[in-house]
């Protein structure tokens, strides 16, 4: 049975809500524990780009208060969001929020790279594995195929040429697909090279090259919603991986957290048991077909 995690991207739809990460936090552990999910991978940086309503907020975050409603509500934290390898960036910016990171339980955090010196992104993600290491925390290196690592194959060559033993790969759903990554490469990895898996759905063709950062941000469908291959993306998972459910959908933005939190839920529990249903029929169907022999 896989566990379930809710990524603050799916309760953010719409325009910033103009609170402190620390707020949006709280916000998504509560509604997550609402819609029964059992882990959350939450914003401790906000990513750039995404203009002045949306800067990283530098404000300390009250590590003390995260922990309180992690443990009232049993909720655990899978991951956290958003750490990027830009040109201008210096690992060293990052010291507060992986302090946060770890001080709230996270196991890992996730880092995309979207510099084109590949040289200095290599040492810039070196680094910042190395600081996270130093805190017990794993990396996530995420691929997109609007940034400089765009799809697995480039994932997992950038991560051999880093030796990093706490890095690995955050293999998102949608990226997965927009970037042309085959599900032979999904099932010939180790599944220790696995740090997180994001699930969503999406229409089957993909916009133009400039909308995908959109599409991404708040063009996702909840799982089964869509037209993605999803049943064929899950068996090439490891068995009982821990996925987690990032998919802002527009058609829900206007809604409350605790809404959005509830329907990606029942998306999710719809399903695996479709899923299940769909196998154990092929399994019936070989079964017969094995008799008949």
């Amino acid at each position: 049975m896989n566990r379930v995690s809710l990524c603050q991207l799916t309760v953010e739809t719409g325009p910033p809500l103009g609170d402190s990460l620390a707020a949006g936090m709280l916000r998504l552990i509560s509604a997550a524990a609402g819609a029964g999910f059992a882990a959350v991978v939450p914003r401790v940086r906000q990513p750039p780009g995404l203009g002045a309503a949306s800067r990283n907020d530098n404000r300390p975050l009250d590590v003390e208060e995260v922990r309180r409603r992690l443990a009232d509500t049993g909720i655990g934290v899978a991951s956290v969001m958003s750490f990027w390898i830009t040109p201008e960036m210096v690992p060293a910016e990052f010291e507060s929020t992986l302090d946060a990171a770890a001080g709230i339980g996270a196991q890992s955090i996730q880092v995309v790279c979207r510099d084109p010196d590949s040289g200095r992104s290599l040492a810039n993600f070196s680094r910042t594995c190395a600081m996270a290491r130093a805190r017990g925390l794993k990396v996530a290196l995420e691929f997109m195929p609007y940034s400089s690592v765009r799809s697995l194959s480039e994932a997992s060559a950038f991560l051999l040429r880093a030796g990093q033993k706490n890095a690995g790969l955050c293999v998102d759903a949608l990226h997965f697909h927009r970037s042309g990554s085959s599900l032979g490469e999904l099932k010939a990895l180790d599944p220790a090279a696995l740090v997180l898996v994001q699930f969503c759905d999406a229409p089957r063709a993909a916009p133009s090259a400039d909308r995908l950062r959109d599409e991404a941000r708040s063009g996702r469908l909840y799982p089964g919603q869509g037209e993605l291959p999803l049943h064929e993306f899950f068996d090439a998972l490891p068995p009982g991986y821990l996925i987690d459910i990032e998919a802002p959908c527009a058609a829900d933005a206007a809604l409350p957290a605790e809404a959005k939190a509830r329907n990606a839920a029942a998306a999710m529990a719809a399903f695996l048991a479709e899923h299940a249903s769909i196998r154990e029929n092929a399994g019936n169907r070989k079964g017969r077909h094995d008799a008949a022999r």
